[in-house]
């Protein structure tokens, strides 16, 4: 039977393919968390690779009279009820050169889409001069389908390109 914390590592763990595009965490935070990157920018086809994963998953736990924790008013449960709903989190990693960053351009991109943006800080190894990462982060849970979320992001996304692309270059002294 299950005896909890002292089962660790036993029945937990994360599970990468060999490509390093997909990963699985197995009761980690929640029961259950699937990642999938694509570092060449196509958001459609890490999307996709989710899209299938999630449903070869739900699949395979039919057939043993399974599936998902989900509430018609809800949406998905979770061990966190802040995932409540998609239970869905997208992330998408951007650069934009330094001289070309306005913040108050990029934060206004993503107000009214309820996206959160951060500015990240690389690792010494990965830093580019004149470059910024950036991340952002879909925060709405409820009313909006995974599809949604993710077309809102490409969407802001490609507002913040276009407006770093629009400013000015900065001369350098």
């Amino acid at each position: 039977g299950h005896r909890g914390p002292r089962d660790w590592p036993k029945h937990r763990g994360m599970y990468w393919s060999k490509d390093l595009s997909t990963a699985m965490w197995v009761n980690g935070d929640d029961h259950l968390s699937i990642m999938t990157n694509d570092t060449g920018g196509d958001i459609e086809k890490a999307f996709l690779r989710f899209c299938s994963l999630i449903w070869d998953i739900e699949d395979r736990l039919r057939v043993g009279g399974n599936g998902f924790a989900r509430n018609d008013e809800f949406g998905f449960l979770t061990s966190c009820p802040s995932l409540h709903g998609t239970a869905f989190i997208a992330r998408i990693l951007f650069r934009i050169p330094t001289e070309r960053r306005d913040t108050g351009l990029l934060q206004d991109a993503t107000r009214p889409s309820n996206l959160k943006l951060k500015k990240v800080d690389p690792q010494p190894q990965e830093m580019e001069e004149g470059v910024e990462e950036w991340e952002l982060t879909s925060t709405k849970m409820f009313g909006a389908s995974e599809a949604e979320t993710v077309q809102t992001m490409i969407g802001a996304v490609t507002q913040m390109c276009l407006a770093a692309k629009d400013l000015p270059a900065v001369v350098a002294r």
